[in-house]
């Protein structure tokens, strides 16, 4: 049970949890089916790597598609003690690494700030698996219409392993 509100009137919530599933060996995985009601969708994502260098992606869509263009992001990545590096990315909100050797697991989480403007704040931290490194982004990105799709996806390659699980929260 999820809950929204200030604290003086909470209400609760249901969830809808989505089995594990494989990514496959595709470039990306579209989402779909995120519900009309849904205020909440977070996506657990377990070991994922690709086939070759890359930069992890996610792009969101309403019913017109998936859209490309729009968003307000800042992504980041330390390793270990190092510094690390921020970027912005209007195309897409994406984590700055890009190698095979990464194999990461991590939670996205999208929330819908405003419902008739349709405007949705999305975070996402993820870890590598066997090493020091953390990555993640955040901003947002205002659809011109309901989230119901979701890309997941590298900037180049193939998934090579990995699951994700899709909550829903109404």
């Amino acid at each position: 049970m999820a809950f929204y509100g200030d604290g003086s009137n909470l209400t609760g919530v249901g969830a809808t949890y989505g089995a594990y599933t494989a990514f496959g060996t595709s470039g990306y995985v579209d989402l779909t089916g995120i519900a009309s009601d849904t205020r909440k969708t977070t996506i657990l994502v377990y070991k994922w790597s690709s086939s070759s260098s890359f930069n992890f992606y996610m792009k969101l869509g309403d019913s017109g598609g998936i859209e490309s263009s729009g968003y307000e992001g800042t992504s980041w990545y330390q390793n270990g003690g190092s510094s690390g590096s921020y970027n912005n990315y209007t195309q897409e909100f994406r984590l700055p690494i890009g190698s095979s050797t990464h194999t990461m697991s991590g939670r996205i989480v999208i929330g819908r700030a405003h419902d008739t403007s349709h405007v949705y704040v999305c975070e996402g931290y993820f870890g590598d698996s066997g090493s020091t490194l953390m990555a993640g982004f955040g901003g947002a990105k205002q659809l011109s219409g309901t989230l119901d799709r979701v890309r997941l996806g590298f900037t180049s390659g193939n998934a090579d392993t990995g699951a994700y699980r899709v909550i829903q929260e109404s």
